[in-house]
Order: structure tokens, then C-alpha cells, then sequence
């Protein structure tokens, strides 16, 4: 038997194949589309750069294309781990140096 995940009230990142790539999902649950899983949810605002035009649409991303996911407690820590992964990399030295 499997249980679906509860994802109530948590931020999932998702990481997907190509050529979705994935997001970063509010509201996020598991929901079956003619026997296709998929996980939904409203894209959130990583905090990267610009907003996202695409926040607060709902996205659909079939399980069988997820690679990775991601839960954090609230949209806050999902930026604030965004914004270490970001500086983290900006820092990092130059593989031909």
C-alpha cells in the first residue's frame, strides 16, 4: 500500500526532466489526472532575481518526470536556502584557476 505524501501547509521544490525543469510549489499535493499521478500546486516566489511572472498559477508536474523534491517548512526558509545555494555558487572558484 502507498501513502501519499501530506504536504499541507509546506514549500516543495520540484525538480523535473526536461523541458519543465520543475518549481518551487505552494499548496502542494498529489493528484491523479486519468490514473496519472501528478504533484500540483501554486508556483511561489523563490526570491531569485526578478518575481516569477509565472507565481500563482497553478502547475501540474507528472511524477514519473520528478527527479528531486525538495519540502521546507515555509516560503521564508525556501528563499533563504535559494539565496545560500546562490551565494554559495557565486563563490565558488573557477574550476580552470
Amino acid at each position: 500500500m502507498t501513502q501519499e505524501p501530506d504536504f499541507a501547509g509546506r514549500i516543495v521544490s520540484v525538480w523535473c526532466k526536461e523541458p519543465a525543469q520543475g518549481g518551487v510549489l505552494e499548496d502542494a499535493r498529489v493528484q491523479c489526472l486519468y490514473d496519472r499521478p501528478f504533484i500540483v500546486g501554486k508556483i511561489a516566489d523563490d526570491g531569485r532575481g526578478e518575481r516569477d511572472p509565472r507565481a500563482g498559477a497553478t502547475f501540474w508536474f507528472p511524477v514519473h518526470d520528478i527527479l528531486m523534491l525538495t519540502v521546507y517548512p515555509d516560503l521564508k526558509a525556501a528563499q533563504a536556502a535559494y539565496a545560500a545555494r546562490e551565494k554559495q555558487m557565486t563563490q565558488r572558484p573557477s574550476a580552470g584557476k
